[in-house]
């Protein structure tokens, strides 16, 4: 889908990375990486609502 963003943590053990395909990996990302890694989720979404392109290492 166009425009669609997938943000996924490399340590979510509730629905791993495995067979998922195009997504941002957010490193030390477990299930719940938007309340615990919120500044960094949230740095991601502004960037991706900006227009800007979206690496699996982001800084």
């Amino acid at each position: 889908m166009p425009g669609l963003v997938h943000l996924h943590g490399d340590r979510d053990h509730l629905m791993p990375l495995g067979p998922i395909r195009d997504a941002v990996v957010v490193k030390g990302g477990g299930h719940l990486m938007v309340h615990t890694l919120a500044p960094t989720i949230s740095a991601l979404l502004q960037r991706a609502l900006a227009g800007e392109a979206l690496s699996s290492d982001p800084a």
